[in-house]
């Protein structure tokens, strides 16, 4: 017997490191996402349960922290009992090397506090708006107290509920001026953390124009790859477009879409347009992270857009958004007064 369960330690002793050794990506979905509920729920019960009742006396606890408008942190938390009322406070931002500051407001307690005193936050963040020059990384916050000649570092422990904002109100969620994307969340031990990612890189649509046949794009290319060519792809093939400067605003390229050239080469697909450097990299047009309105809105389109193909039959040309932003053009063949038959609308949004 001692043959046999040697092999079965040696086999589960290898099936324990392949495990390890898989990447995360190759893990079923159903798995992740199972594994990553758990760890959210097992880490809300520790904070609520370990943390929160321990750090009550010498931590602020947080009621509100989250980013609107891109940009602007928004932070409510109340400090510990006794707490002086004459006391200055700030928020104190900082990755162990770099440390910056902004200015708090401080409420004193109310009969529904427990004798916990308020605090208000309200900070811009990037440098391109006059705000705080965080660069990419994760950032702890904390708030320094300051009173009568002492000063005292308190943490920030998360407790209250963010309201999930959704629709045409939800929160942006990059800044519409930099594109940096800022994030409030909560550590393994439920100290409130600042996470900045630099602004993505795509192509930006500035405007789409309607014309008499036809549709013109005015973009930008992405920062740091000025060079390059625009194309449109319906995921099989793809077709090089041309494009031009434009003279009234520099950088601003301009592009009129070859509608029927389009459908002739696909008429039952999507075309994506794309920006591609010359080492082949691909950046995808996309609208501004706080432009919120359809595609149809965008091109103020009072009536649909009809070409014509080369049997004179007749199509719709319509426009949609993906949930990414991307923007897209796809073909509806018009019914024919003979033609009774429905016609489908082609592909879905990536």
């Amino acid at each position: 017997m001692a043959e046999p369960a040697h092999a079965l330690r040696v086999i589960g002793r290898s099936g324990l490191t392949a495990w390890q050794r898989l990447p995360v990506s190759r893990i079923p979905a159903g798995l992740r996402n199972r594994a990553r509920r758990q760890l959210a729920a097992r880490r809300e019960t520790f904070i609520h349960s370990v943390v929160t009742p321990l750090s009550q006396g010498s931590s602020a606890v947080v009621r509100y922290a989250m980013v609107l408008g891109g940009h602007q942190l928004n932070l409510r938390a109340t400090l510990p009992p006794g707490t002086d009322p004459a006391a200055t406070v700030e928020l104190v931002i900082g990755d162990g090397e770099q440390v910056f500051t902004a200015p708090a407001r401080l409420r004193p307690a109310t009969p529904d506090s427990a004798g916990r005193p308020t605090v208000l936050v309200t900070a811009r963040l990037g440098a391109k708006i006059g705000g705080l020059p965080l660069p990419p990384g994760r950032w702890s916050a904390t708030l320094r107290v300051s009173s009568a000649g002492s000063t005292e570092t308190l943490r920030l422990i998360g407790r209250g509920e963010t309201p999930v904002l959704g629709g045409a109100t939800r929160a942006l969620a990059a800044c519409p001026i930099s594109g940096e994307r800022f994030r409030t969340g909560l550590s393994t031990t439920g100290r409130l953390r600042l996470v900045v990612a630099a602004p993505p890189r795509h192509a930006e649509i500035v405007r789409v124009t309607r014309l008499f046949a036809g549709l013109s794009l005015d973009f930008f290319p992405p920062p740091g790859a000025p060079a390059g060519r625009l194309q449109a792809t319906d995921g099989q093939q793809t077709v090089d477009l041309v494009h031009e400067s434009c003279p009234e605003t520099a950088g601003l390229l301009r592009c009129t879409l070859p509608l029927r050239d389009l459908h002739a080469a696909e008429p039952n697909r999507s075309w994506t347009f794309c920006w591609t450097t010359p080492q082949g990299r691909r950046y995808w047009l996309r609208r501004r992270a706080d432009d919120l309105r359809n595609a149809r809105s965008a091109a103020a389109q009072g009536t649909r857009l009809v070409i014509s193909d080369s049997t004179r039959g007749l199509s719709y040309v319509n426009q949609r958004h993906t949930v990414r932003g991307t923007y897209q053009v796809f073909f509806a063949a018009m019914p024919r007064p003979d033609d009774t038959t429905p016609t489908a609308t082609p592909g879905t949004p990536a």
